[in-house]
């Protein structure tokens, strides 16, 4: 091996190391190309680490799909709300082309929403949504179609 490269290291499904592990037999995964040695190790190791998972994988297939229906009628409410909201906009005459952005308290409130975005958004997906809604407001572009 150049010393310039690194040795890759082996994932092997969490599945299999289980198995060893309730079995006792480490010969049992060798077929699957897992080393003696490593499956040793998983018969040794007290790695009681927590696995970190979400409830959706242990829900089962009808409630998932319950989830999914929830889901969008609540995605299908949302954009209603967005477009309503882009409709007032409009019909009020707010725009922003000839506006600067507020110095102060009205600046800082709108910063740290673009900030709070970050769960759901880019910062640059918060921006776009933002010059989106400033063409709108201009009339450039139609209404949105969320």
């Amino acid at each position: 091996m150049k010393p310039d490269q690194k040795r890759r290291q082996q994932r092997y499904d969490h599945r299999l190391r289980e198995l060893v592990r309730h079995s006792g037999h480490p010969d049992l995964v060798a077929h699957l190309g897992v080393p003696r040695s490593t499956a040793l190790s998983w018969l040794t190791d007290d790695d009681d680490r927590p696995v970190i998972s979400d409830r959706m994988m242990e829900m089962g297939s009808s409630e998932l799909q319950t989830e999914i229906l929830t889901l969008r009628a609540r995605v299908q409410k949302l954009r209603a709300i967005i477009r309503l909201l882009l409709v007032l906009i409009r019909v009020l005459g707010i725009g922003l082309d000839q506006t600067r952005l507020p110095e102060g308290t009205a600046k800082a409130r709108l910063l740290r929403a673009i900030d709070r975005s970050k769960d759901s958004l880019s910062l640059k997906g918060a921006l776009k949504v933002l010059r989106r809604m400033f063409l709108f407001t201009e009339g450039i572009f139609p209404t949105p179609t969320l």
